[in-house]
């Protein structure tokens, strides 16, 4: 497991449309993840 994923401390908050929302959703579903690991592994 890489340092990104290991510590689990801090929080990242973010306002966004409903649309992307949906999208960033349907992506990390897409490849099999929680949409918190598709963010940290796309970053």
């Amino acid at each position: 497991m890489d340092a990104a994923t290991k510590n689990k401390n801090e929080r990242i908050n973010l306002r966004l449309k409903s649309s992307a929302k949906s999208l960033i959703e349907r992506a990390a579903s897409f490849e099999g993840k929680t949409v918190s690991h598709f963010i940290l592994t796309s970053a």
